[in-house]
């Protein structure tokens, strides 16, 4: 992992400087990379904390794909997975499994809703893309998210720049059938 972060303009040469290391060290640090001493770790750690360093995510290191599902609003930290969840759930899994990615569930209301926060997140979790599910229309601030990584939300349209929505209309497939 090399090259400036996109958000502050900092890099892992800019933390190895600060610290004394070397970039190969910060880059271990930041992958959780069990061979560094503890003392160096806490001191690398910290500088990357004061700084606001966030690494930056590029989709060669990251083949994860963080499914997010249901509304921020709510305070439940787990996954309801409705019939219609499973389903979609399983398709994502059987395409992208094709293409060798992986994927992980989270409950969208144990995400943060800050970019930087976000972009840590996926960061840490080696996230390379972001499909939301079963989201509403005032989860807006996952606009922030789609410079970060590739975004797609299923069920809902936010309609906004970047992020790709795919959303089945039941009222027309509805009202369709019934004329028919």
């Amino acid at each position: 992992m090399t090259g400036v972060d996109f958000l502050n303009g900092k890099s892992i040469y800019a933390i190895a400087r600060q610290t004394g290391v070397s970039p190969a060290t910060v880059s271990r640090v930041l992958n959780n990379n069990p061979h560094v001493a503890p003392a160096t770790r806490n001191t690398v750690l910290a500088a990357i904390r004061d700084s606001g360093f966030v690494p930056s995510i590029g989709k060669s290191e990251f083949e994860n794909v963080g499914v997010f599902i249901g509304s921020y609003g709510t305070n439940r930290y787990s996954i309801e997975m409705s019939p219609y969840c499973s389903e979609v759930i399983s398709g994502l899994s059987a395409v992208f499994c094709k293409y060798e990615y992986t994927l992980s569930l989270f409950p969208l209301s144990s995400v943060p809703r800050k970019k930087d926060e976000f972009k840590l997140f996926c960061f840490k979790r080696h996230i390379g893309m972001a499909v939301f599910l079963n989201i509403t229309t005032n989860d807006r601030f996952i606009g922030e998210f789609a410079d970060i990584l590739p975004v797609v939300c299923i069920g809902t349209d936010l309609n906004l720049p970047g992020i790709v929505s795919v959303r089945a209309d039941n009222r027309l497939v509805t009202e369709e059938s019934v004329d028919y």
